[in-house]
């Protein structure tokens, strides 16, 4: 199982999946939800993305858009957010 912020990832997105591979071997299956639940969730909120999957939280997006003083034009090379990397 892989959780990622957005389609494009992110750091925090593999840093995460290395972490619940190292710490949950369980499969999450019909039979044992609440073992997998157990060992996922105390990952999930010391990483603090319990927001990201209970809809609290909205993902931040990927690159910061500048619009240029006194015109409606968007710069055209975004720069990246560091809020998504977190």
């Amino acid at each position: 199982m892989v959780i990622t912020q957005s389609e494009s990832g992110g750091k925090s997105s593999a840093k995460l999946s290395n972490v619940l591979s190292r710490y949950c071997s369980v499969k999450l299956d019909m039979n044992n939800y609440l073992l997998w639940q157990n060992m996922v969730f105390p990952v999930i909120r010391g990483n603090k993305l319990e927001g990201f999957i209970n809809g609290a939280k909205q993902c931040p997006s990927e690159f910061l858009f500048v619009t240029v003083p006194g015109s409606t034009e968007i710069e055209t090379n975004p720069n990246p957010n560091p809020d998504f990397e977190e």
